[in-house]
Order: structure tokens, then C-alpha cells, then sequence
């Protein structure tokens, strides 16, 4: 970890990878939906760290010594995805071949919530929507 050109901190990579490489697991609490708003309507500050599983469930990696936690949102072109294993685990892999020195990133794909303004993105990809609230499709 070290610091991102347009996002505080970030995750590089020390040395290459292949394509269709597993880095990490995204892990943390597996709590309810109900549990996850009500987290979100204490919490004052504006980061997130819950990805919701395929049955609904959601991890929260907020008080976790996750490193995955830590990579940040890209729109469209992000060189990482996030995948449900069988065991209803959430890795990291690559999406291309990643360069040492190069910042790791996902694409979050965060639906927007009814009533609240987007969440701004900073990314700087030539595919920014401006925000990081909006679906995207991963193959």
C-alpha cells in the first residue's frame, strides 16, 4: 500500500501478473442487509467497505486487517475483479496482465440508493462516469 495518484491511498503490485490471477480474498463480517443499513445510517463518514454476496448477504470488511479493502474503485477499464467462489468467498483476480509498480483497482459496481446524491469518482479513466454509484456488467 502506498499513496494513489487520485485516491488517498491505494494497492500496487510488487511484482507481475498473469491474467486470471487470484491475489486475495475480500473478507470481513458476513452480516444481514438490515444489519448493513443500519450500519451505513450510523456511520458518518462516506466509506464503504461491504460487498454483497450472490444470497444477499453482505461482507463488511470496515474493522478487518483486509488489504483488499484497500483497492480502489476504477470505472469500466479496472484491471481487477471481484468474484464469488463456491464456498461463498469473495477473491480478488486480475482481469489483463499486471505490471509491477501498477495500482490495483475493481470496478465497484454500486447501485445507486434512492434519495441520496452519487458518490463522486476520481478515478481519471477515459471511461469515467463521474461517479461510483451506477451497475456495470463484468463478463
Amino acid at each position: 500500500m502506498k499513496e494513489s495518484p487520485s485516491h488517498g491511498i491505494g494497492v500496487f503490485a510488487v511484482v507481475d501478473f498473469k491474467r486470471r490471477t487470484k491475489l486475495c480474498q475480500y473478507f470481513g463480517e458476513k452480516i444481514s442487509e438490515e444489519e448493513a443499513d443500519f450500519r451505513q445510517s450510523k456511520d458518518s463518514s462516506d466509506v464503504i467497505y461491504m460487498f454483497r454476496l450472490n444470497n444477499g448477504d453482505i461482507i463488511d470488511a470496515k474493522n478487518s486487517f483486509c488489504i483488499a479493502r484497500r483497492i480502489n474503485h476504477r470505472c469500466r477499464d479496472a484491471n481487477c475483479f471481484v468474484k464469488e467462489n463456491d464456498n461463498r468467498e469473495l477473491e480478488v483476480i486480475t482481469k489483463r496482465k499486471i505490471l509491477a509498480g501498477e495500482e490495483l483497482n475493481i470496478d465497484y459496481m454500486m447501485n445507486s440508493e434512492e434519495g441520496k446524491p452519487p458518490i463522486p469518482c476520481f478515478c481519471k479513466s477515459g471511461y469515467c462516469t463521474g461517479s461510483i454509484d451506477y451497475c456495470a456488467k463484468f463478463n
